[in-house]
């Protein structure tokens, strides 16, 4: 769990830098599907190759050879990994949280991956991040994107033992919050 946290907060972050010094649009993509008889969550990095942001937002398949899209990072699987959204996860459960009544869910999206050995995957979740390091989670601004995260064992989610990651909307930065 402390993996995945760090390295999905690090994933944001590189994401948000790219889009800076690059002047693009990047996405962090998220597939949370079932694998066999436990949880896992892919997790890749996607940059814009025009440096223009897509048209429906976040609609590509990268599995096609006319993909818009580059991988700037492989792909991470986090065995026996949950993502729930915005809300799952309040005070009551981590008490340094603070309350934030706007708080979004990562945006839908249609980003399909070819994986080697696995084929393809569709990736439904998605945070872009602008060329000026803003975080959103749709087509417009929202104040912050929240992700919850907690341990599976199975399929059978661990509840004492959960996790938030906040990103601020206006500057893309990234918050762990943990019990």
């Amino acid at each position: 769990m402390n993996q995945a946290l760090t390295e999905i907060s690090g994933l944001f972050e590189g994401a948000r830098q790219y889009a800076v010094a690059n002047n693009t649009y990047v996405w962090v993509v998220f597939d949370d599907s079932p694998h066999g008889d436990e949880d896992r969550l892919l997790v890749a990095t996607l940059a814009s190759k025009t440096g223009i942001e897509l048209a429906p937002w976040g609609t590509d398949d990268t599995a096609s050879g006319s993909a818009r899209t580059r991988l700037l990072s492989k792909v991470r699987t986090f065995k026996q990994v949950k993502l729930s959204g915005a809300g799952v996860f309040g005070s009551d459960k981590i008490s340094d949280l603070p309350e934030v009544p706007d708080a979004g869910d990562p945006g839908d999206s249609d980003f399909v991956l070819r994986l080697p050995g696995e084929g393809e995957e569709n990736f439904e979740k998605a945070v872009e991040f602008t060329p000026s390091g803003e975080a959103r989670n749709a087509a417009t601004l929202i104040g912050v994107i929240e992700i919850g995260l907690q341990p599976t064992h199975g399929r059978v989610a661990d509840a004492d033992n959960v996790a938030v990651i906040r990103i601020n909307g206006l500057t893309g930065q990234s918050t762990i919050y943990r019990p």
